[in-house]
């Protein structure tokens, strides 16, 4: 039997910019999520193929996004940065696109190499 000699999990950068009032704001923190494989990818797609595509990217993050730091943008009621937890999470990606670039970011951290973008560089 083989394995791989890599992490069930995967840490990752994600960056969003939002106008708030007129003026760009931008946050930046870490996510962490679990690795997922192909057969857990195509299982996924399998079992919600009805879903919208924007739906089914909301579940991924849901099913598989378990942490988060240096986070800024959900705050608690006391103003100070929220925990993860799926609420903070839910509160995170109702902001308009959110849930594209969180589900982008995570799907770029368990994708091994864009082949095109390798060759691109020689």
């Amino acid at each position: 039997m083989f394995k791989l000699i890599i992490s069930d999990t995967v840490k990752f950068p994600v960056k969003l910019s939002v106008n708030d009032a007129g003026v760009k704001k931008e946050f930046s923190f870490q996510l962490e999520g679990q690795r997922l494989d192909m057969d857990a990818l195509k299982a996924q797609l399998d079992e919600n193929g009805e879903m919208k595509l924007s739906d089914f990217h909301a579940k991924v993050c849901r099913d598989h996004l378990t942490g988060w730091s240096d986070q800024r943008l959900v705050v608690d009621a006391d103003g100070q940065p929220a925990a993860f937890s799926l609420e903070a999470l839910e509160c995170l990606m109702g902001l308009p696109g959110a849930v594209g670039v969180l589900h982008g970011a995570y799907m770029d951290a368990i994708v091994v190499a864009s082949g095109t973008g390798g060759r691109a560089k020689n």
